[in-house]
């Protein structure tokens, strides 16, 4: 989606449509404690992200949205995206087409998109690039964890620690 899309989203103009919304910001500590989207919510990490989605609450309500996004949201936005959607995929694979998280987006040129057009809607009012030469170490590690996770292959096989001992609940009829 757009930054004026998102901005109707927030401004309350799909309410009717959702339960829920949530912003997922997918960049690193440094970044989102250096200015974010207000309301939004940093996950970085696909540990991070099972735990959130999967083990955190076990009341799955399948008509919230949830909005990905990085600093560009080419990289790390939709690959935890994806991974979200993949981990979903498996949980539910008896109950095809049944998601417990069906709506997912992703914020077009991510955040740096949203800070150069909406800075007001930002906490702090700020912008820490992820390559900021105050953070280069942080950034190299975190971004080679990144990596590294996002070559591990979710296999069906892949409890992707534990969440398939998670009973899933019929698909209602219509």
């Amino acid at each position: 989606i757009d930054v004026d899309t998102l901005c109707k989203i927030i401004d309350g103009n799909y309410n009717t449509y959702f339960n829920k919304i949530q912003i997922i910001d997918c960049r690193f500590n440094y970044e989102f404690n250096g200015g974010h989207i207000n309301g939004a919510i940093n996950i970085n990490s696909q540990n991070h992200l099972e735990n959130f989605f999967f083990h955190k609450s076990k009341k799955f309500k399948n008509n919230d949205l949830y909005i990905f996004h990085c600093e560009f949201s080419s990289f790390r936005g939709p690959k935890l995206a994806s991974h979200l959607r993949n981990c979903d995929r498996i949980l539910n694979e008896n109950n095809y087409p049944f998601l417990f998280y069906p709506n997912i987006l992703i914020l077009d040129g991510g955040y740096k998109n949203f800070f150069c057009n909406q800075k007001n809607r930002c906490i702090p009012k700020f912008y820490v690039q992820m390559n900021d030469n105050n953070h280069k170490s942080i950034c190299d590690r975190e971004l080679t964890r990144f990596k590294n996770d996002t070559k591990k292959l979710l296999s069906r096989a892949n409890t992707f620690h534990g969440l398939t001992s998670i009973s899933t609940p019929k698909p209602k009829k219509i």
